[in-house]
Order: C-alpha cells, then sequence, then structure tokens
C-alpha cells in the first residue's frame, strides 16, 4: 500500500469507516471539552500543560481508532480506516481552533492524521516466516 491510497476508500467497509471517523470526532471533542473546563480553573497558568496533554490525547485517540477498525475490518486497509478516520478529529479541532488563531489547531490536526496512519499500520498482518 503506498501513500496515495491510504484516503482512497475503494475496498472499505464504510460503517467502518464512518464509525471511526465518529469516534475519533467524539474522543477529540471530549478532549477539548475536557481542556477548556480545565482552562476555567484558578491554575490555568499551566496551560503548556493542557495542551501537550490534548495532543497526546488526540494522538492516542486516532491511534487507538485505527488500530481498533483496521483490525476488526481484517482487509489489508488499516491505514485508510485510520486516515479517513482521523479526519473527525482534525475537523474538529480546526473548526475550534480557526476562530480564535494559533498553531495549536494546527498541530492538533497533523498529530490526528499521524495517530491515525500509525494505528492502522499497526493494524496490518505481518508476514508468516519461511520456513527453511
Amino acid at each position: 500500500m503506498n501513500f496515495t491510497n491510504f484516503f482512497n476508500p475503494k475496498g472499505c467497509n464504510y460503517w467502518y469507516l464512518v464509525s471511526s471517523f465518529l469516534l475519533n470526532f467524539l474522543w477529540t471533542g471530549t478532549t477539548l471539552a475536557i481542556a477548556y473546563y480545565f482552562l476555567q480553573t484558578p491554575a490555568a497558568a499551566a496551560s503548556g500543560f493542557l495542551q501537550l496533554g490534548a495532543l497526546i490525547s488526540v494522538f492516542i485517540g486516532a491511534f487507538i481508532g485505527g488500530l481498533l477498525f483496521g483490525t476488526v475490518a481484517a482487509d489489508g486497509r488499516g491505514p485508510t480506516y485510520g486516515a479517513i478516520g482521523s479526519l473527525g478529529s482534525v475537523s474538529l479541532s480546526l473548526f475550534f481552533f480557526a476562530t480564535i488563531g494559533g498553531i495549536v489547531g494546527l498541530m492538533l490536526a497533523i498529530i490526528a492524521i499521524a495517530g491515525g496512519l500509525n494505528g492502522g499500520l499497526f493494524s496490518l498482518r505481518k508476514p508468516p516466516k519461511n520456513k527453511k
């Protein structure tokens, strides 16, 4: 599978694609809601830790989505499920951060796609070793 086929849904189960998209969308929405809640507290001086936590959470969510749906589908298209599923996270993070500016929204988008691709690549089956 080459890089141009990662975003090509041909041969994929569309229910798994939609489910992966929704899982990433809900995961990122929950992460951003928790981050905004903690920004309202008096200890909001640690906002750098909140940004780092949001980046890690979005990566892990996209990774788990790609790994889960790539493994369940078992059709050799795991990176596609991860990449297209991570677009749910990308759309939500860019929607919220495009209005306030900053680089955090762009970083969340890149991290989400990287996490989805990594999870999808981990879901691929390894070829059997030749016994000679």
